[in-house]
């Protein structure tokens, strides 16, 4: 089971770009640490948002890949701030800065079933959902 204090290097290695955002992200909490992991998956979200503008689609795929995993394999902790701040946070932003088409067709059945469920409960409709 993947827990809170295991997720972090799953996406470092399946994700080493993200390690200068991630650098960032503890820059700016040395002095008081980390407010925990759904912070820490907001800003994973974002490396997301923009992995998904501007990489090729293979990445893509490989990122929504490791998000449908962490949703599968992940304790209660995990599934909750790969939900509701990483997805949530990309459908938040969709379609008015990140286009549908580029990750929607890469979303995993819990991640798809997860967006679906946001949609309702906001009254939108994200195209190829």
């Amino acid at each position: 089971m993947i827990s809170a204090a295991s997720w972090l290097g799953l996406v470092l290695d399946a994700c080493p770009d993200f390690s200068p955002l991630w650098q960032r992200y503890q820059d700016r909490w040395a002095d008081e640490g980390s407010p925990g992991i759904c912070t820490e998956m907001s800003a994973f979200a974002n490396f997301v948002k923009e992995r998904i503008v501007d990489a090729e689609s293979s990445e893509v795929a490989r990122i929504f890949d490791l998000i449908e995993h962490l949703l599968v394999f992940g304790d209660e902790d995990v599934q909750t701030a790969a939900t509701t701040c990483c997805l949530e946070n990309i459908l938040n932003v969709t379609p008015s800065k990140i286009p549908p088409e580029r990750f929607v067709q890469f979303l995993g059945p819990k991640s798809r079933e997860f967006c679906r469920a946001w949609d309702e409960f906001t009254g939108i409709t994200t195209p190829g959902l």
